[in-house]
């Protein structure tokens, strides 16, 4: 208790920097809207998610799926989400989605802060020293560029705790800190940032082993040592399952399926001369005012932690590396970790890509800065401990106000905050369009050309941010799920392949993006047949687009803040029935309906074949209706009335853990129209429902309440057998 005392001053400091970071953040004034010059992650996706979470947990649900983007998507399975992070289950149920999201900021900060000061405390490192390091660290570049990316920063703040609860095992070899980093490594993964936690095995695993088998001298005691090691990980890992299954499930879906190849790894590789920004961060240009000048991706290169870290870092290098086995170990990290950091600029990323199991599941190789920030942390802290050990209180206070300083003036401009108030203004499409309450889509045209010309006409985002909320009027995906609006489209990182063969993405044209383009003068937009067969078949009721569109068939609603709102007349409802289907590989598929050569509205493509359906009944037209009696996130209840023999076409997206009830017999789910459910139907009045029931969740569930009971057994054990140890004393 007395040792805690002497820290009360240093944890004021932590927690008083934390609250002035950004006032209108710590008074829930603003909101953070970073963005990513063709999209904001985190007012796109991030926070659009986290609304959802918000939604299903004021009903005491976990929104496992949501039918808002992509035709509906399964959410809890992206581990961007963060659905399963406790930490997000804890705000997002007390608090509002501003207040919840505001409060996860400050909390990212602080947990770094105090878990970097603890574990230096651990290192031997004296008071202030650990302070100045642990200010460097939580506000280091990685953790600031990279506030937008919420769950890298919730997997990020992790790692100093573990290595603080190795070094408390090393110390007093008490078992239950084992159990406990076995914890807080599920923890971790929770978080939602599969790559942080990959490169965390990795690095915990040299420092566990540093620290472990120096004075082992049987090969019997390394490999206890070894097996202690292995069986910590994989009981986090299994702690983690609950979003680690899901997650694997939808990789193996996406474009990631597989691993990818080199050469997408390294798409976005770190730029040497990003390298200067550890000295000054704004050498190369500063994105915040559109003057960024290298090729390469400012946030994912940056990793400044101020500049008296980085000068003890050095001197702890210089004057202490021969004597102090700490500035060895955490000066190899820094080598190391700087070196694959470079990716394709080094040599060594590319052994390691094709040799470490799991590496080639990755992209920026610069997310390795976090290793970098942190190891320049630690070794900062040495060297200023080194330097000024018999210097007066004053020199240390100095030191520690010029970096507060330093980090304020130079991190403060990495993110823009905007008015919460503006910002949570409902714009007027979305007013519009939450009129109605039938069952529709929208989908959104030029959403990233409206992000670029915002980015420009803010100059950035240092300056006016109006630019950015007029921008909302676009409700660009997923950003409509902030207003309870249905859209065909979406934005987010892992997406089923076939989704994207429709809907396209920021490196990929659709079918969609196939049957329009812009005009000659570049003024309006041109649509074919196809377009509008598209729009039908998935239950496109409205389109919101920065160009005019003149068609026949598109009634304007209105203009808003040079954002054109249509309503397409001939929309088709979610469910309907079409009397035939038609076997086309998916290639061949793409191109029909990009040709617009398949009639949607008379069959449905279906993805393999199909015994009994091969004839198509030309002179089929009216086949019955369909009524839909409940639709929910996971439960879909229909009454079907079918004139005869036909298929039923439900517009939502085909993913595994959809199962169909007809007349309360299991039937087969189709893959239909590139990505959507379909099914055959006898003649008659059925009965059917859809229900989302994902095994990999479940299962995943059962493993993670296993593990946690593993870990909890297994700490209390531990506590046993010491007491008991020291009683027979």
């Amino acid at each position: 208790m007395q040792q805690l005392k002497k820290d009360y001053p240093m944890l004021l400091v932590i927690l008083c920097l934390v609250v002035i970071y950004e006032p209108r953040i710590t008074l829930n004034r603003g909101l953070v809207i970073t963005d990513d010059v063709f999209a904001s992650d985190l007012m796109n996706d991030r926070y659009p998610v986290r609304v959802e979470l918000e939604r299903a947990l004021k009903l005491n649900q976990l929104p496992l799926w949501t039918p808002l983007i992509y035709t509906g998507f399964p959410l809890q399975a992206n581990p961007e989400s963060g659905i399963t992070y406790p930490v997000n289950i804890i705000l997002f149920k007390i608090f509002s989605p501003a207040r919840a999201l505001n409060l996860s900021i400050l909390l990212k900060f602080l947990l770094a802060a105090l878990f970097m000061f603890y574990y230096l405390r651990a290192l031997g490192i004296d008071r202030p020293s650990s302070l100045f390091a642990s200010i460097a660290f939580s506000w280091c570049g990685f953790f600031v560029g990279h506030l937008k990316h919420l769950n890298m920063h919730d997997a990020g703040i992790w790692v100093p705790l573990i290595l603080l609860l190795i070094e408390k095992y090393h110390a007093d070899r008490k078992a239950y800190w084992l159990c406990l980093v076995s914890a807080v490594l599920g923890l971790q993964i929770l978080g939602g940032h599969p790559q942080i936690s990959y490169y965390t095995v990795l690095f915990i695993a040299v420092y566990f082993l540093w620290r472990e088998l120096p004075g082992k001298t049987g090969w019997k005691q390394k490999l206890v040592t070894a097996g202690h090691l292995i069986a910590v990980v994989a009981v986090g890992v299994g702690a983690g399952m609950v979003q680690l299954l899901p997650g694997l499930e939808l990789v193996g879906l996406s474009e990631r399926g597989g691993g990818v190849s080199y050469q997408f790894a390294n798409q976005y590789p770190y730029y040497l001369p990003d390298l200067l920004t550890f000295v000054y961060p704004y050498i190369n240009g500063d994105p915040g005012r559109a003057s960024y000048s290298v090729p390469g991706i400012f946030w994912e290169d940056y990793g400044y932690v101020g500049l008296l870290p980085l000068f003890f870092a050095f001197w702890a290098i210089i004057a202490t590396i021969r004597h102090d086995r700490r500035t060895r170990f955490f000066a190899a990290a820094l080598g190391l970790s700087g070196i694959l950091m470079l990716g394709d600029q080094a040599f060594l990323f590319k052994i390691l890509f094709y040799t470490i199991p799991g590496m080639n599941f990755f992209r920026f190789s610069t997310r390795f800065i976090l290793f970098v920030d942190l190891a320049l942390a630690v070794l900062a802290a040495i060297g200023l401990a080194h330097c000024l050990k018999k210097r007066a209180r004053w020199a240390y206070a100095l030191v520690i106000i010029l970096t507060i300083a330093d980090l304020h003036i130079m991190q403060r401009r990495q993110n823009p905050v905007v008015d919460r108030g503006k910002w949570e203004e409902i714009p007027a499409t979305a007013r519009i369009l939450q009129q109605d309450t039938s069952l529709f889509r929208v989908f959104s045209i030029g959403s990233i050309e409206s992000h670029k010309t915002a980015y420009a006409r803010a100059r950035g985002w240092e300056g006016d941010l109006t630019p950015y909320i007029y921008q909302r009027e676009v409700l660009q995906p997923s950003s409509n799920m902030l207003y309870g609006i249905s859209s065909a489209d979406g934005y987010i990182n892992l997406v089923p392949s076939h989704l994207i063969r429709m809907w396209g993405s920021e490196k990929q044209r659709g079918v969609i993006q196939q049957t329009a383009r812009l005009a000659s003068d570049g003024q309006s937009l041109l649509v074919t047949d196809a377009f509008f067969n598209l729009l039908q078949a998935f239950n496109v009721k409205y389109l919101v687009s920065i160009w005019p569109i003149n068609h026949h068939e598109l009634k304007l609603l209105g203009v808003n803040l040079g954002v054109f709102l249509y309503q397409y007349e001939k929309s088709r409802p979610r469910v309907f029935l079409v009397p035939e289907a038609i076997h086309l590989e998916d290639g061949a598929a793409e191109a029909m309906l990009a040709q617009g050569r398949i009639d949607l509205s008379r069959f449905v493509v279906i993805s393999e074949p199909v015994p009994g359906h091969g004839a198509i009944d030309r002179a089929a037209a009216d086949v019955g209706t369909v009524n839909v009696t409940s639709y929910g996130p996971d439960r879909i209840e229909l009454e079907i009335m079918a004139s005869r023999d036909a298929w039923l076409v439900l517009s939502d997206s085909y993913y595994p853990g959809w199962d169909v009830l007809v007349d309360g017999d299991e039937a087969r789910i189709f893959r239909a129209n590139l990505c959507v459910r379909a099914l055959p139907v006898a003649e008659g009045t059925h009965s059917v429902v859809f229900r989302y029931e994902p095994r990999t969740f479940k299962t995943g569930f059962v493993i993670t309440l296993c593990s946690f009971l593993i870990i909890a057994l297994g700490a209390c054990l531990a506590g046993r057998k010491r007491r008991t140890r020291a009683n027979g004393h």
